[in-house]
Order: C-alpha cells, then structure tokens, then sequence
C-alpha cells in the first residue's frame, strides 16, 4: 500500500500548495471612463486568471479602435478596485491564455510576491 501511494504521487509531480486553491470570481461592473461623457465600459464577473480573464466590453456596441485609448486606464482602475491595498506591481505583460475557442491574447498584471496567485489576467482578443 506504501509503495502505491508513494507512485501515484510522483506521478503527480510537485504540486505547489496553491495548486488545489482556486480564486473566487470577482464581481462585474459598468464604468464610464470620462465622468459619463462617451461610452460605458463593463467588465465581466471573472476570477481573472488565465482561463477565466477579465473581459471588457463596450455596453450596447461592439467595441472601436477608438476604445483602445481607455483599455490601460481601464484595467488599471478594475485593479484598484480588487488588488489588496498596498500590493506594488511587479511587472505589465502580453501572455497567452485559455480563453473562448482555443488561445487568447491577456494583458497580465503580476503583483509582489509574485507567481499566479498575484497575477490577474485581462482578454484582449475582443479589441479591434
């Protein structure tokens, strides 16, 4: 019985203590970027991970090229809604993730310590 246990797990590998730990989706909701003058954002109720981004539509419209200019200050702003205060910013990247039909494009935020469980993720595939 020893010896089965001690297979299955080293067939497992190193599993990090997060592993099993999954984080719970955070709310959606509407912003307008510009005090109510243009159009209303929303974001998506999502766990922000890379299989589960953030995403962020345009309310009543498919999004523009012109709404590229708010995509940075919007995530910036869902991050400081849901970021725990005083977490400083590691780093600003371009990842895949596993979103919709195959493989996405996600801006992807990484907070001190580091590593997936600070890292929040934003689909980018829905901008023109």
């Amino acid at each position: 019985m020893k010896h089965a246990l001690w297979l299955v797990l080293l067939a497992l590998g190193p599993q990090s203590a997060d592993a099993d730990e999954t984080r719970p989706a955070f709310a959606g909701f509407v912003v307008h970027p510009r005090d109510g003058v243009g159009p209303e954002f929303e974001f998506s109720s999502a766990r922000a991970t890379a299989d589960a981004p953030v995403v962020i539509t345009v309310v009543g419209r498919k999004a523009k090229a012109s709404d590229r200019e708010h995509r940075t200050s919007l995530q910036k702003h869902w991050l400081q809604q849901n970021v725990p205060a005083g977490s400083e910013l590691r780093m600003r990247e371009q990842a895949m993730c596993d979103y919709g039909p195959g493989t996405g494009r996600c801006d992807r935020y990484e907070f001190e310590p580091g590593g997936e469980r600070n890292a929040y993720y934003f689909y980018l595939n829905n901008w023109p």
